[in-house]
Parts: structure tokens; sequence; C-alpha cells
């Protein structure tokens, strides 16, 4: 699919992104949300494997802190933050993604 660039395009925004609260749509946000987040994960020692990761209580407590970060900011689904993050990380690198892969995604119609 190609745009047509002569035109304005018309978009309809995803369900999942009308969702999203006020404090979610302000791309000036963005990368405070994106640090608060990482914040939340971060810990003071690594695995070399997913094993041990994944065994680990110490990391997953911190994941399951970063799934309770993800809700108290309003986020309702795994999907419902990756599509902000994507359409986010479009909005500050257009070069990066082209639309194309957002309207194909079904974050924008």
């Amino acid at each position: 699919m190609s745009l047509d660039k002569s035109k304005p395009t018309e978009f309809k925004t995803s369900k999942l992104l009308k969702e999203l609260p006020k404090h979610l749509k302000n791309p000036r946000d963005y990368w405070k949300i994106k640090r608060f987040l990482l914040d939340v994960l971060g810990g003071k020692h690594s695995h070399s494997e997913m094993k041990q990761w994944a065994s680990c209580k110490q990391c997953m407590d911190k994941a399951n802190d970063l799934v309770m970060a993800r809700k108290k900011l309003g986020f309702k689904t795994p999907a419902h933050y990756y599509a902000w993050d994507k359409v986010m990380s479009f909005i500050y690198n257009p070069k990066k993604m082209p639309i194309e892969s957002l309207v194909k995604n079904k974050y924008l119609r």
C-alpha cells in the first residue's frame, strides 16, 4: 500500500489509542514515561541466560512491578502499551519507521 502524498490523508485512530488517558497522549511526556518504566524494571544484577532470569525471584518481582506500573499509568493490556509506544516513537523519529507500517499494523486506519 502506498500513500498518495499529493492530498492530505485522514486517518482514523485505532480503538486502542482512543482509550488512552490524556497524559499518555502528550508527546512531551513520552520520554518521562519510558524512563519511569525502565527504572521500574531495572535491577542491580544481571543474568547470562534467560532460564536464570526466569527463575530469579527478584527479577520476576520486577517484571510484575512493571505490569502494575503500566496499569497505574493507564495501559489496559500489553497491546495497548505497544501501540502507544509505536505511535510515539514514530512521532519522535518518522524517518526510522514509515507511516505505512502504522497503517499495516492497524494503529492508524
